[in-house]
């Protein structure tokens, strides 16, 4: 039996309400697309912190999936694609960035056991982790 924090179960990809991801042609620049999207009638949310070009939109609930396929085929020149927002995919996303900071100070810690102390802390960082 493993000593291993992590649970066997697993958090259900489950979409979010009320919201999708809209990703737009390249170098549009956050204020053109808040505008944008207010004026084809929806509520601008933030910026995906995630990737570029990314970006979340507040939608009535029920209607996510139809303006998924509709947004893009009708403003193609804006919008290439949209898709569901998964909370889970975000937090996953934060976990591997958080994860990448933590390899990269790896440089600073050139002592052997500080080095080793540093690996350790980010082993339970992992093991820490739930989906």
């Amino acid at each position: 039996m493993s000593n291993s924090n992590h649970s066997n179960e697993k958090e259900e990809l489950i979409p979010s309400e009320g919201e999708i991801m809209i990703y737009t042609s390249s170098g549009l620049g956050e204020d053109f697309i808040e505008t944008f999207v207010k004026k084809i009638g929806y509520k601008y949310q933030s910026v995906w912190e995630f990737g570029n070009d990314a970006y979340i939109i507040k939608v009535p609930n029920g209607e996510e999936d139809y303006l998924i396929q509709f947004l893009p085929e009708k403003y193609s020149e804006f919008i290439p694609s949209a898709s569901r927002r998964y909370p889970l995919i975000d937090k996953r996303f934060a976990f591997t960035s958080s994860l990448e900071d933590k390899v990269s100070e790896l440089d600073d810690y050139v002592e052997e056991q500080e080095f080793i102390n540093k690996l350790e802390e980010i082993k339970k960082y992992i093991e820490n982790f739930k989906d």
